[in-house]
């Protein structure tokens, strides 16, 4: 293979290797309509200088790990300003991804000295235009395209918001997984060199097992948290059955005695009793169910909540205003229904709980205009805490939004492409969402 044909070979493979990290990242978080210029030119500028870069170092060396840092380094920065409030989990995304697949690299290389023995260091290390090192490098990134399937794709989009709340546990996979790549790489050299017996298929199924060990566990792990997720929304829904079914047997039963109930009030007013009257009335609105469940948007999970949440405030001398319209239907499941307004509300109730009765409210409109839909949740806060006039744009401050509960309502409101922002100001803490036509209708 002469040297023109060789290096257009390996540049083809550098830029498919840097396309598909940022097809797994558009696919992650959603940067597929994201067709401006500017990311237009970031992407396609980054693919074909860095795919450039890493087929000039594959001239001089076979394998380095100061490429894997440069690209993860180089990727990361590049895709950096179109992922704000993600920006942990996307330097995470593209780590994982460069060092997997340099330890596919090595799974093949593994492969390929059991076959050639002793010849792997002249054909690997010493020889200008090997086909074999093309051949390894082609495997891997075939490999590595399969499993990144748009099945898988879409598969770790659904997992996003658990690894943004477990970020820590993907990072210490990823460095794993880096130690693991390094050792091999080491292992690698040294078995080349002669310095280590030749066991090619041995040191390949102890990788193989190794990957499989990390990443069943990983998933497994996940998994876990997933269906802890889900046993809580049920548990949630289970609630709200019950409740429903209790205020249905106690409207029955009323509505059973309702006969005798007007027999008795018709008596007491044709002989004059008025106290009587009043007593009784007020004896009978005594066993009526004080909090069914209004409808204020026609959507009975909201609903539910709101009744739940207004009764809550009720019970802490909150003034509990809600200003809403009917909404068909919202770009959300209920799981992220239930997630949204019940963190909001539930930080808004804690919040006021720390000041004086006579000043605690909470205001939440409701607003549906067009292909949009607004959000707003204000409630009273302590004065100190509303000295200094700040605006939050999706960031994690401290002192700014309420710990993980408003990190995961970002998180859900940035998957459906919306916009959320919140305001400290003197005496009030304002909460915005705005939310485009998105893949439900609003």
């Amino acid at each position: 293979m002469n040297e023109s044909v060789y290096f257009l070979v390996l540049l083809f493979l550098g830029i498919w290797e840097v396309w598909m990290a940022y097809a797994l990242m558009e696919e992650i978080f959603s940067l597929k309509n994201l067709k401006t210029k500017k990311y237009t030119f970031t992407k396609w500028g980054n693919i074909f200088v860095l795919g450039t870069l890493v087929a000039i170092n594959r001239l001089i060396a076979f394998s380095s790990r100061t490429l894997v840092i440069l690209c993860i380094l180089v990727t990361f920065i590049c895709i950096n300003r179109f992922v704000k409030g993600k920006r942990c989990l996307a330097f995470g995304v593209v780590a994982f991804y460069y060092v997997f697949l340099t330890i596919l690299d090595f799974l093949f290389s593994f492969l390929c000295i059991e076959v050639v023995g002793t010849e792997f260091e002249r054909i690997i290390y010493v020889e200008e235009y090997s086909g074999w090192a093309i051949g390894i490098y082609s495997l891997a990134r075939v490999v590595m395209w399969i499993v990144l399937c748009k099945s898988v794709r879409d598969f770790l989009k659904e997992w996003q918001p658990v690894l943004m709340a477990y970020k820590k546990i993907f990072f210490f996979t990823c460095a794993l997984l880096f130690v693991i790549m390094c050792r091999y790489q080491f292992v690698l050299a040294t078995m080349a060199m002669g310095e280590r017996e030749i066991q090619g298929v041995d040191k390949a199924l102890l990788l193989l097992a190794l990957l499989v060990i990390i990443l069943m566990g990983g998933f497994l792990y996940f998994q876990y948290i997933l269906k802890i997720r889900e046993v809580g929304f049920l548990k949630y829904q289970e609630q709200m059955l019950r409740d429903r079914c209790r205020e249905m047997q106690q409207t029955r039963q009323i509505a059973h005695d309702m006969r005798n109930h007007v027999i008795a009030l018709k008596k007491y007013d044709e002989e004059g009793k008025a106290e009587k009257l009043h007593e009784y009335i007020q004896s009978l609105s005594r066993d009526v169910p004080l909090y069914e469940t209004q409808v204020w948007t026609g959507i009975e999970i909201l609903d539910y909540l709101l009744t739940q949440e207004k009764k809550k405030a009720d019970q802490r001398n909150i003034k509990f205003q809600i200003e809403t319209q009917r909404i068909d239907a919202l770009p959300f499941s209920d799981l992220e229904i239930v997630s949204i307004f019940g963190n909001l509300l539930d930080n808004a109730i804690e919040a006021c709980e720390k000041i004086e009765i006579e000043e605690r409210w909470i205001h939440l409109l409701i607003k549906k205009q067009r292909h949009m839909l607004f959000v707003e949740v204000v409630n009273s806060v302590e004065e100190e805490n509303g000295k200094r006039n700040v605006e939050y744009a999706g960031k994690n401050r401290k002192g700014g939004l309420h710990g993980y509960g408003l990190m995961n309502v970002q998180q859900i409101i940035e998957r459906h492409n919306g916009e959320m922002s919140c305001l400290l100001m003197k005496g009030k803490y304002l909460v915005n969402i705005s939310m485009y036509k998105g893949e439900r209708e609003c």
